[in-house]
C-alpha cells in the first residue's frame, strides 16, 4: 500500500475541517467526496464558504460540485449503500440544514430540510442506513433524528446536560453493527 498527499485547495483557511471528529470524506460508487471550508468573510466564523468536492480519478483531482455558506463550521458528511450523500450544517443562529444529494445528481440537492436547533457550533452525525435513520447531535447534549428523506422524526431531545465542572465540548457519535448508537 502506498500513501500520497494531494493539494486540494491552496487558498483554504487554517481551520477548514474544524471539528474533525465528524466525517469530512466519504467514498462511494460515485467517487471520493470531501468537504471543507474554503474561506471566511471578515475574519469571523459566522460567514464561511464551504465546498463539497468530488474526485472520479482516485483522488488525483477534485472538482467543486456544490458550495454554500455556513453560519459557523463545516458540515457533517455521510453516504449510504446507494451512494447518496447526506450533509447537515448550521445555517443561522436557530436553524441547521439537511441536504440530500441523490446518486444521479451530486450538483443540486434533491432534498433540503430546515432543522430548528438550539445553536451549537460543534455537532456530529451518523447514518443508520439499515434502519433509515440519521442521528444529529450537538455539543449542548441535544439529539435530532431524521430519516433519509429528510423528515424530522424526533425533534431536539436533550439527552445529556452540563455538569457542575464539565460539559460536552466536541461531540462524537458512532453506530455498532446491531444499530446501537454511542454518543460522547
Amino acid at each position: 500500500m502506498s500513501l500520497s498527499t494531494q493539494l486540494i485547495d491552496s487558498n483554504s483557511v487554517g481551520y477548514s475541517t474544524f471539528q474533525s471528529n465528524s466525517q469530512r470524506c466519504v467514498v462511494n460508487d460515485g467517487g471520493i467526496f470531501k468537504i471543507h471550508v474554503h474561506s471566511t468573510s471578515g475574519g469571523t466564523f459566522n460567514n464561511q464558504i464551504w465546498y463539497l468536492q468530488r474526485s472520479i480519478d482516485d483522488g488525483r483531482t477534485f472538482t467543486t460540485v456544490y458550495s454554500n455558506t455556513t453560519y459557523d463550521y463545516v458540515p457533517c458528511l455521510e453516504t449510504d449503500s446507494s451512494s447518496n450523500l447526506y450533509l447537515i450544517y448550521t445555517f443561522d443562529a436557530t436553524n441547521a440544514k439537511f441536504l440530500k444529494f441523490s446518486n444521479t445528481n451530486y450538483i443540486d440537492p434533491s432534498i433540503i430540510t430546515n432543522i430548528p436547533i438550539i445553536l451549537s457550533s460543534k455537532f456530529c452525525m451518523t447514518l443508520d442506513d439499515t434502519n433509515n435513520k440519521i442521528y444529529y447531535f450537538n455539543s449542548r447534549g441535544y439529539l435530532t433524528m431524521l430519516n433519509k428523506s429528510g423528515a424530522i422524526t424526533t425533534t431536539e431531545t436533550q439527552i445529556t446536560q452540563a455538569g457542575a465542572i464539565a460539559s460536552n465540548m466536541y461531540p462524537s457519535v458512532t453506530l455498532d453493527n446491531n444499530g446501537n448508537v454511542y454518543y460522547a
